[in-house]
């Protein structure tokens, strides 16, 4: 009875949602041509008793006793007894529903309906535990939809939505059992994938595996292309074993990673190297030293000239040098040309 739809109650269903129990000491003694003589007959109920449960008004269940071997009357004080106990029920299902409901809100993402931020963290947090004991490789791999940004722009806001819950859904078929796969922001996905290999080469190899499955499901999806004719993703990878790296480190490295697709034109899969980490720590150094160059004054103008023939100078190039303390005069940046008309 659990699998019917509303309909096939028969006018039970009405009067459930209005708070009436419905209580029949004899199946027989409906009318043979109802849907709810039918029903019951069909399976063998002889009498039946059946309470609803409802929430603020609202109709969210049915406490049912089914008699199949006798017949059985119910009197008031049973009717009673038992709503009291159908109340308690429907009480615990309520609080079940706000704990999953409140656990949803907390740990998954409301487009996708996969992890979320926090829970994500935490996974990589434990499989970083998990690799330190069993010393295997594990994997974190950054995943960018190329192109999203014009879809949006095109298509709108709702379209992009369907599209990430699409790719979502299609890289979670194809992801081994036991891994993680989350929504990191806007578009970007998070994917955890662990007890790889104890070899690096070995993890290198499961991982280039399940980019191409991850591409693949994503090119053949029919649903992304009746949006868009052509979907790809970009892919960066970071390996690591137990807790060498911080978590936020470990998800900057596969970000990283995953840029270098996207400056290499996006639809591919890149491995973490550490000369990317020196190339942001220098990055990062030179934005500090350069605020502090422009608190400090330190750049100065320079008039380089510009000549048809020597002697004879018909404008300058105004270039823009930096005297670092350290380093001397670096660089030259040019600012504009000036010119003057020749006499």
């Amino acid at each position: 009875m659990q699998q019917l739809a509303s309909n096939e109650f028969g006018n039970w269903f009405t009067s459930w949602q209005t708070g009436e129990s419905i209580v029949i000491p004899d199946v027989e003694s409906l009318d043979s041509l109802s849907a709810e003589y039918n029903l019951l007959s069909s399976q063998g109920i002889k009498s039946l008793l059946m309470l609803p449960l409802r929430s603020r008004a609202r109709l969210i269940g049915m406490f049912g006793i089914d008699m199949v071997r006798q017949l059985q009357n119910w009197p008031d004080e049973e009717v009673a007894g038992l709503t009291l106990i159908a109340g308690n029920i429907c009480g615990a299902l309520v609080r079940k529903q706000a704990e999953i409901q409140a656990e949803s809100l907390a740990f998954y993402d409301p487009v996708t309906g996969l992890a979320n931020r926090q829970l994500l963290l935490d996974r990589i947090h434990q499989a970083q535990l998990q690799s330190n004991r069993s010393q295997h490789y594990a994997a974190l791999l950054f995943i960018d939809v190329d192109d999203f940004k014009t879809l949006n722009d095109s298509l709108g806001f709702s379209k992009g939505d369907e599209v990430l819950k699409i790719i979502g859904q299609a890289l979670l078929s194809v992801l081994p059992q036991g891994d993680t796969i989350g929504r990191f922001s806007a578009d970007e996905f998070l994917v955890l994938t662990e007890m790889l290999a104890e070899d690096r080469t070995a993890a290198v190899k499961k991982v280039a595996d399940l980019a191409e499955r991850f591409n693949q499901v994503i090119m053949r999806e029919p649903a992304l292309a009746t949006i868009r004719p052509k979907n790809t993703i970009s892919i960066g990878c970071t390996l690591f074993i137990g807790e060498q790296q911080e978590v936020d480190l470990l998800i900057t490295q596969a970000d990283m990673a995953m840029y270098q697709v996207k400056q290499a034109g996006g639809d591919a899969l890149s491995f973490f190297d550490v000369e990317l980490q020196h190339q942001a720590n220098r990055r990062l150094l030179l934005a500090h030293e350069l605020r502090d160059a422009l608190v400090a004054e330190q750049f100065e103008l320079f008039y380089q000239p510009q000549l048809v023939h020597p002697g004879l100078v018909v404008g300058a190039e105004v270039l823009l040098r930096w005297r670092h303390p350290q380093k001397g005069i670096l660089g030259q940046m040019p600012l504009l040309i000036l010119q003057k008309k020749a006499v």
